[in-house]
C-alpha cells in the first residue's frame, strides 16, 4: 500500500469520508426537496442573524 504509517491511512479514510458525505448532501440538495427547503430556511434565517452581528442592529434596520 502506499501509506504504511497507520495514521496517513486514518487521514486518507477521513478525508474520503468527508468527500463523500459533501457529494451526498450536494446530491440530497438537488434532489429531495425536503432537504432543500431545510437548507433554504436555515439560510435565511442564518444571513439575516450574521449580516446583524457584523454590520449592528442600527445599520441592519437601516438597510432593512
Amino acid at each position: 500500500m502506499i501509506f504504511s504509517n497507520s495514521e496517513d491511512q486514518l487521514a486518507l479514510f477521513s478525508f474520503c469520508l468527508l468527500i463523500f458525505l459533501i457529494l451526498i448532501m450536494i446530491y440530497l440538495y438537488f434532489t429531495n426537496d425536503k432537504v432543500s427547503f431545510i437548507v433554504k430556511s436555515y439560510t435565511s434565517c442564518v444571513k439575516p442573524r450574521l449580516i446583524r452581528t457584523h454590520i449592528g442592529d442600527e445599520m441592519y434596520d437601516k438597510y432593512k
